[in-house]
């Protein structure tokens, strides 16, 4: 049983806290592909064509449901991980579920976004 807590709060002081949580709710970087959906990453447009490639496999994996395809490589270096992928450099997104459920939360709750 989740336990609930009534508070009130000015409308603005509202819609401050979803557009914070929508908006930190996809997050972006460059790099390596850092495990997840491949789907979420694209290769630089110069990667090598064996990296676009496997990058193309997974990806058409995952529509699949094979998820194997989906984890990051990682070697142990002094001071943590280094991770890569076959898939070469390139952009990614991901979203950050407790954001996500932020954001659900109040729109659940009548709290809207005005237009700026």
């Amino acid at each position: 049983m989740t336990e609930s807590l009534t508070i009130t709060l000015p409308r603005a002081a509202l819609q401050t806290i979803l557009e914070l949580a929508v908006d930190r709710s996809i997050q972006h970087g460059y790099g390596h592909f850092p495990g997840g959906d491949p789907r979420t990453f694209t290769p630089d447009s110069d990667s090598m064509p064996d990296e676009l490639e496997a990058h193309r496999l997974a990806c058409e994996a995952w529509e699949r449901g094979d998820t194997s395809g989906g984890h990051a490589a990682g070697q142990p270096f002094d001071g943590g991980i280094l991770t890569f992928t076959r898939y070469g450099l390139g952009s990614y997104a991901f979203a950050d579920e407790e954001m996500v459920e932020l954001a659900k939360s109040l729109r659940e709750a009548g709290v809207t976004l005005e237009p700026t």
